[in-house]
Formats: C-alpha cells, sequence, structure tokens
C-alpha cells in the first residue's frame, strides 16, 4: 500500500445489512488502516440500508443512510440522518416518497442529497433536511415498467447494466420523463464516484469475471457527444483498477492516500492501491456489506 497511509478513519460508517434480521442492521465505523478497529455508531436501523454518505464539514458529521423498505413493490423506504456519533437516529424523508433508494451523494456546497430510487426508476435530489425532495430523472412509472429490469438495473450478470449522464438541470420545457440529454457512458456492465478535479470515474462492477468484480476507472473529461452518435463503451481490460472481488458494491476513493475502499456482499471491505492495483484486505465475513465511505478522522 501506498507509504502515506497513515492512521485515518476509513468508515464513518459502512451500511453492513442483515437481511434475516432488519432490525441487527447497523453502522459501524473503522477507525484504523488495517480495519481492526471497529465500532458501531448506529445500530438498530431497519429495512435493510444501503447507502451511506457524511457531511465531512467542520462542525456538522452527520451520517445519512438510504434504507430499501421491506418490499420493493412499495412506498416503503426512506432516508435516515443520524449525528457523527451515531445519536439521534431520525428519518428525514419518510415512507411514502421513495421504494427502494439505495446509492447516496452529498453535495455540501449546494447543500442537497442525490439518491437512486431502484425500483422506483428515478433519481432525485433533496435539502439535508429531507425536504424539496423533488424527481431529476424518471425512466418509468408502472408496474408493467418496473418488470423490465433494463429501465433501473439489468438483469443479475446479464451484461446489461449501464453508467449515464445526464446535467443537473432538467432542458427547459421538458420534464424528467421526457428529458432528452440523458447519454450512456458505459454499457454491458454499481457503485461509481467522480473525481471532480481530474474528472475521473471510478465504479463497481457485480458482473462475472474476468471482467466483472472489478474496481474500474476512466476519464470522463472529454465532452459528450449529441446523444444520437454518442457510442457507449463496453467492459474492458484498460479500465480495471483491481479484481477477484466478490460482489463489489460500495466505493470511497481517499484520493491523496491514492487509496480506494471497496465493500463487497460477501461481507469484506478491502482497500486498493489506485497505483499499483495492489488490494489489501482490511475486514472479512462482516455480513452483508453495502454502501461505504471515507472521511478523515
Amino acid at each position: 500500500m501506498n507509504s502515506n497511509a497513515n492512521p485515518r478513519r476509513i468508515g464513518q460508517g459502512v451500511a453492513q445489512r442483515n437481511s434475516q434480521t432488519p432490525s441487527q442492521s447497523q453502522v459501524p465505523a473503522i477507525t484504523t488502516p488495517d480495519g481492526k478497529d471497529i465500532r458501531i455508531l448506529a445500530s438498530g436501523i431497519s429495512t435493510l440500508p444501503d447507502g451511506v454518505v457524511v457531511d465531512t464539514r467542520p462542525g456538522k458529521g452527520q451520517i445519512y443512510v438510504t434504507c430499501m423498505g421491506k418490499s420493493t413493490a412499495t412506498n416503503d423506504g426512506h432516508l435516515v440522518r443520524a449525528a457523527g456519533d451515531g445519536t439521534g437516529v431520525e428519518v428525514i424523508v419518510p415512507d411514502g416518497v421513495t421504494l427502494t433508494p439505495k446509492q447516496l451523494v452529498i453535495d455540501t456546497t449546494s447543500e442537497r442529497l442525490y439518491g437512486a430510487d431502484r425500483e422506483g426508476m428515478r433519481v432525485m435530489w433533496c435539502a439535508l433536511d429531507g425536504s424539496g425532495v423533488e424527481t431529476l430523472v424518471c425512466n418509468g412509472e408502472t408496474d408493467e415498467d418496473r418488470k423490465d429490469a433494463t429501465r433501473h438495473c439489468g438483469a443479475s450478470k446479464g451484461r446489461q447494466g449501464r453508467i449515464l449522464h445526464a446535467n443537473i438541470d432538467i432542458p427547459a420545457g421538458q420534464t424528467p420523463a421526457t428529458r432528452t440529454d440523458i447519454q450512456t457512458l458505459y454499457a454491458h456492465l454499481p457503485d461509481l464516484e467522480l473525481h471532480t478535479a481530474t474528472q475521473t470515474l471510478y465504479w463497481t462492477d457485480r458482473g462475472d469475471p474476468s471482467l466483472g468484480n472489478t474496481l474500474n476507472r476512466a476519464d470522463v473529461a472529454a465532452p459528450l457527444a449529441p446523444n444520437d452518435v454518442a457510442a457507449a463503451r463496453g467492459p474492458s481490460k484498460d479500465t480495471i483498477v483491481a479484481g477477484k472481488f466478490h460482489e463489489a458494491i460500495g466505493l470511497s476513493l481517499d484520493l491523496p492516500g491514492r487509496r480506494a475502499f471497496v465493500a463487497d456482499l460477501n461481507g469484506s471491505v478491502g482497500a486498493v492501491d489506485l497505483d499499483s492495483g495492489r488490494k489489501e484486505v482490511l475486514i472479512e465475513d462482516a455480513g452483508t456489506v453495502t454502501g461505504i465511505v471515507y472521511c478523515e478522522a
């Protein structure tokens, strides 16, 4: 690993799901680089926690976690918030707004949260207090639409996954369902993260080896071509940073330390050197680990 891997906190927190006993789902924090110092920040987070982000600004530190709900067919997903020490867990976006909220991103400049609602087939945003929920992208609305997995995730191991791009602002005169500025960056591929300074996109791929179960990255700085000529790229060895994960899903970057942290559904958390691709397993057999977020101690 990189020689400057000093004792930074690498997981405040990890969304750890217990699908057999949802009330035992929790958010642990990993506070040493070797993964040996683990403490539970928040427990009893019900109904399948998935995505997790932290407001890392001085004086803030709040943790936000998406919960997928009990059913993929009903609007019982929700968003919870807790203080940085795990206390004060509260629901800020209640049941009735989303179906299965998953990936979550925080923009501290605009003070907004962006989330993907899988079976809801939507990308949404809201304020940090959960107010002002709006839909930015809508890829279907009916139960019949939901039966088409390519509208929200693609068939498992089916090489149907995609990474899409759209502007934050909906084009004038269009709606979340009719907007025409959505373009496909990568096709035939779950979590992703953008390094905004270099416009480098990182993502995990749960597909079959050798191109699947991998950590990937690609330069997306080039202007996008018009939608009618934009050619989606498929999986390639050229994008792979590291492989041999077990259902890789969660992803968070430590760019100053040149590391990526990857969580997988087999219960492992690994650290990957972004220069050499060398992987170090920090945690094993931790249950079903979904979202992960890195922040400075």
